[in-house]
């Protein structure tokens, strides 16, 4: 990308049309570091296991579980 905007500045001949391009690439360059930046943040940790509890009817025979 750097070699375009080079080539780009270097063969237009106005100096308000080289500004334009510029801004333009800088602006393209700024709306890229967001994505960037993210990337290189570390992955977000696993989610903890689910807890998986052992049911069993109770020793009555009751639904409830009350002796």
């Amino acid at each position: 990308m750097a070699a375009t905007v080079a080539f780009t500045v270097k063969v237009l001949s106005s100096t308000p049309a080289r500004i334009v391009a510029v801004v333009v690439a800088l602006t393209a360059l700024i709306a890229t570091l967001p994505r960037l930046f993210e990337s290189l943040q570390p992955d977000a940790p696993a989610k903890p296991p689910a807890v998986i509890t052992d049911v069993r009817p109770s020793p009555t025979g009751d639904a409830t579980g009350a002796s």
